[in-house]
């Protein structure tokens, strides 16, 4: 039995829509491993390694394909057991087009710094004292096993509740740039001399989670070990990168902080995980960031 996890699996889904007039696919990768393959007889323990989608045109669904299973087997969390590749074609009736966030890039000295500038960000979006204190706790500390969680907590911007059933992470799927918003993006990040880092891909993430019903704010840690960046996005306001806000020991993760009074899981989590986002429009990067430019 231990040997079956020796080697990495592949697994490969493809299919079209038959309304899918735009040429446009979801591409999502997934990849994990299991943490205790010498335990046959017990409950395979499945831990996250790597994730990644796009939204593609057809042409390019074999150049995408590869880079992404490339990825999964060269992240900086380890070698995965099973990578699994989705694709589906995508009803244009039903894609949501947005501009992206506003880009702030906070600068700070050290990570004491760092945090007094997400605690200030996220009291300005309206978190309470209470809230923040637990999402920072979690990101540090994972769960009560001490992991990190396969997706994302959703908090009570105001008691601090959780209201993911189960207490199971939501994954936040099927969004990207449109391609004139890709070019657009890639020519500013050049420009900033910031296209080797991770700021594309949250940047989207970020955008679409702040459209989503009674959406307040997003506080992420990255899951990467050696990366120590985090990000505030903030509805209404913008993305704000700040270096040194992950410690080097945290597990990482996202907390989306909601508004209750009239939340739905239901139709909070239809439009997480399913809704297609495109960003075709990309709002202003301010580099030099100051707190008084949006208080």
């Amino acid at each position: 039995m231990a040997g079956v996890f020796q080697k990495t699996s592949v697994c490969l889904m493809i299919w079209d829509t038959p309304c899918n007039m735009t040429g446009y696919f979801s591409i999502k990768m997934r990849a994990s491993r299991i943490l205790n393959p010498d335990e046959p007889d017990m409950q395979p323990i499945q831990e996250h390694v790597s994730g990644a989608e796009r939204i593609i045109l057809k042409e390019e669904i074999d150049e995408i394909s590869t880079a992404l299973i490339h990825r999964a087997q060269n992240h900086d969390n380890g070698v995965p057991d099973f990578i699994n590749l989705k694709i589906q074609g995508i009803n244009p009736e039903t894609i949501t087009y947005v501009p992206s966030l506003p880009v702030y890039l906070v600068q700070v000295s050290d990570h004491i710094e760092a945090q007094k500038v997400c605690k200030t960000l996220l009291e300005i979006a309206g978190i309470s004292p209470h809230s923040i204190d637990h999402a920072c706790e979690f990101l540090e500390n994972g769960d009560t096993h001490g992991r990190g969680l396969a997706g994302a907590l959703v908090m009570d911007s105001s008691s601090a509740a959780i209201r993911n059933p189960d207490d199971k992470g939501i994954r936040a799927t099927t969004m990207d740039f449109t391609p004139s918003a890709h070019h657009k993006i890639q020519e500013i990040l050049t420009l900033y001399e910031l296209s080797h880092t991770r700021l594309k891909e949250a940047l989207v993430l970020a955008t679409k989670v702040a459209y989503a019903p009674c959406a307040r704010a997003e506080l992420c840690y990255s899951d990467n070990p050696d990366y120590h960046i985090g990000y505030i996005s903030i509805t209404g306001k913008g993305y704000f990168r700040i270096p040194y806000l992950k410690s080097l020991s945290a597990k990482g993760g996202r907390v989306f902080f909601v508004d209750t009074v009239d939340f739905s899981w239901e139709s909070y989590s239809r439009y997480i995980r399913s809704t297609p986002v495109l960003i075709d429009r990309i709002s202003p990067f301010n580099r030099n960031f100051s707190l008084d430019q949006i208080v």
